[in-house]
């Protein structure tokens, strides 16, 4: 449970840590991003498309306002929570086979997160 809090965090970390700084633009464009890969991948239909890119906006600007948050793990427990109700609303709008690609990619996406801490920790060393 702790390996996975870890990488909801690490993951949401390096998300919100690599875009720009206007916090709007910020959601916009992460919102964006996540919408085309979804459009992309995961086969949509026009009413889920709609459905997806509203929510989609609606989180990132919750995961965007964390980082204002003061203190290492009250973001982190920000992000996890955030990250879970964004979840449960994407599995009312996804069929059972997008939902469950969604989730593999996300998974891929925090180990590579993961590796890539691992990897600047040892060239700190």
């Amino acid at each position: 449970m702790k390996k996975l809090l870890f990488a909801v965090v690490l993951f949401a970390s390096v998300t919100l840590s690599s875009f720009a700084q206007d916090s709007n633009n910020k959601a916009e464009e992460i919102a964006t991003k996540q919408t085309e890969w979804m459009k992309e991948n995961l086969d949509l239909s026009v009413g889920q498309l709609e459905k997806i890119e509203d929510l989609n906006l609606e989180f990132a600007k919750k995961m965007t306002k964390v980082q204002e948050t003061e203190g290492k793990l009250n973001k982190l427990k920000q992000a996890k929570s955030i990250a879970e109700e964004k979840d449960g609303k994407m599995k009312d709008i996804l069929n059972e086979v997008q939902y469950e690609k969604y989730q593999d990619k996300k998974s891929e996406m925090r180990s590579n997160a993961k590796e890539m801490f691992k990897n600047r920790e040892s060239e700190i060393k």
